[in-house]
């Protein structure tokens, strides 16, 4: 690894780009939202879980990691202090990145989550077949496609279960279910998820990795399935980094 992305929060970041210069070659530096032409080896972003996931759109398949300005930083969970320890051990080959699955929608790659949801708080029938199994159907305000990264997003806010990141899955869970009986399903990553949505009023919006990305068609379908593979530079102990993060939600 030679040459890096810097991705930062907002500009008053930019002057701790000298930090990452001592170890790689920065090609470009861009804000949250900004693309760039430049390909690195590494992307390394400066912010919360936000920017992180930005950072991983642009950097496809090239590892990723992120050094917490934001608030709860799951995603970006090294700390800036530790900056010239954690790239020189990067450097040397001591810390590896963990391959994350994505999952893709209308042709976007997914790290965190995929959210369909009502605009206007009006129930939604969704119907969902897995494998050409027996469909599902459930009415609700919403619903929630999750891949185990993004297992402690809206899909943990939602009450669904927190997964380690490093299991290849997709959490389906429902937001506000017209029943008690409809819980979350955890199925593998490979599965051939479709998904047709009905409603009477507005068209539900689709929401990945926390962008608006359009509208749900009347009598479409919706396929969900494995995307392509991410890697992450990820803190060791990640049930210390899961409770750590978590304690902060509660208190």
């Amino acid at each position: 690894m030679e040459n890096a992305i810097v991705v930062l929060k907002d500009k008053s970041l930019n002057s701790y780009v000298k930090k990452v210069n001592k170890f790689f070659n920065v090609l470009d530096v861009v804000l949250i939202n900004e693309k760039t032409n430049k390909k690195g080896d590494i992307y390394i972003c400066f912010g919360g879980d936000g920017t992180f996931l930005w950072t991983a759109n642009l950097a496809k398949s090239k590892p990723v990691i992120g050094f917490n300005f934001g608030n709860l930083g799951f995603l970006s969970n090294f700390e800036f202090k530790d900056i010239d320890k954690v790239l020189r051990k990067i450097k040397e080959g001591k810390i590896l990145p963990e391959k994350r699955s994505r999952i893709k929608i209308l042709k976007h790659q997914v790290l965190n989550d995929i959210i369909i949801n009502s605009q206007d708080g009006s129930l939604v029938t969704f119907d969902i077949t897995i494998n050409n199994l027996k469909s599902i159907k459930f009415k609700g305000n919403g619903i929630i496609f999750s891949t185990s990264t993004g297992s402690t997003a809206a899909n943990a806010y939602a009450g669904g279960p927190i997964v380690v990141p490093t299991l290849h899955c997709i959490i389906i869970n429902a937001i506000v279910p017209y029943s008690f009986f409809v819980k979350p399903i955890v199925v593998d990553i490979d599965s051939k998820i479709v998904l047709k949505v009905h409603f009477d009023k507005k068209e539900p919006i689709i929401i990945i990795d926390g962008r608006f990305i359009g509208k749900v068609k009347k009598y479409s379908s919706l396929k969900i399935e494995k995307g392509d593979d991410a890697y992450v530079f990820s803190s060791s102990d990640v049930f210390y980094n899961i409770s750590k993060k978590l304690r902060k939600i509660v208190f």
